[in-house]
């Protein structure tokens, strides 16, 4: 699995794969996915909420609220973006595919909790994919 992803930030993030260095930037890789699939985990339990409550379950929309999760799986997400960015710029690789990386992610979930605050879940699912064509056309 780590081997796919530091594939993916080679070719995607990085520009350019060099086997070579996917080992060493697995962890940061899988990391930034983490982050990211965290966030999306937080925000779509938003509109499970009161099946959630129901069945006794705990979970953050539970603990802190609607509101506060949004905030929290924004501020997440936007952790991972400047993340991405102060990685990308060390290794001297940012890219206009690493900004959309970067900025796309948190830009793609501000919206899906706008549009749809209370059951973000369908718009949250398809945002990487949008984020992907975004870079693959940034390229």
């Amino acid at each position: 699995m780590l081997a796919v992803v530091a594939a993916a930030a080679e070719g995607w993030l990085l520009g350019k794969a060099d086997p070579a260095t996917l080992a060493e930037r697995a962890p940061l890789a899988a990391a930034w996915l983490f982050t990211l699939v965290f966030a999306d985990a937080a925000a779509c339990d938003i509109g499970d909420e009161p099946g959630d409550a129901a069945a006794g379950a705990t979970t953050l929309p539970i603990r802190l609220g609607r509101a506060r999760t949004r905030g929290l799986a924004l501020a997440i997400s936007a952790a991972a973006g400047v993340g991405l960015l102060g990685w990308l710029a060390a290794a001297d690789r940012l890219t206009p595919a690493g900004w959309v990386w970067a900025i796309g992610p948190v830009a793609t979930l501000a919206a899906a909790l706008a549009a749809r605050p209370d059951e973000p879940r369908t718009p949250v699912d398809a945002r990487l994919i949008i984020v992907a064509l975004a870079a693959s056309v940034a390229g």
